[in-house]
């Protein structure tokens, strides 16, 4: 279960988003040998973010590079969790901060890209880099890791007679996943 509002404002060239407020939550009972004493697990958050994004063409740095922009995302994030299990007997003995403990996370991150997309070309090729987590994070935690890692993509738009065919393939966490599925995705839109 997960809920969030968030205001969303967008130029062509910035973008800012505030999320005020999203609290996503999930549970889960596990049945063990004992049926009357089940396991709990629960993961809960309450978060608050900034995102601001801008991009922008290199063609005035260096002349000759008119199809290539460059981009910057920072985000801003503060959150608090709880990530644990527990049993009926922990709820009647124990205080709830010692089989759930609150913790608390702040990040400043920023991620660059880089896109070329050839002007005039019929299927509007699009090619892009980045790299992603460069910044300060408060803790690190497996169940919001932060670590730093690189992508790609490539996309074309193919010319059709009503509305616009987008298909691309994005390459992801191309450091840390391990298996050669885990780093690609393949998209569709119509």
């Amino acid at each position: 279960m997960e809920k969030n509002p968030s205001l969303i404002f967008s130029t062509q060239f910035f973008q800012a988003s505030f999320l005020p407020y999203r609290v996503p939550y999930a549970s889960e009972v596990h049945n063990p040998d004992n049926p009357d004493n089940p396991v709990i697990a629960v993961h809960a958050a309450i978060e608050h973010a900034f995102e601001f994004s801008t991009e922008s063409s290199v063609v005035g740095l260096f002349h000759g590079c008119r199809d290539v922009s460059v981009g910057l995302k920072l985000r801003i994030l503060e959150r608090k969790y709880v990530h644990g299990t527990f049993s009926l007997i922990d709820v009647a003995t124990k205080e709830s901060v010692d089989y759930l403990p609150v913790r608390k996370q702040n990040t400043v991150l920023v991620d660059p890209s880089i896109a070329w997309v050839p002007a005039g070309d019929p299927w509007h090729l699009r090619m892009s880099l980045t790299a992603k987590n460069l910044g300060y994070s408060s803790s690190s935690a497996f169940e919001y890791p932060d670590y730093f890692d690189v992508g790609g993509g490539i996309g074309v738009s193919p010319p059709v007679a009503i509305g616009t065919l987008q298909v691309g393939v994005d390459f992801v966490d191309l450091i840390e996943a391990s298996r050669i599925q885990d780093r690609l995705r393949l998209g569709v839109s119509y």
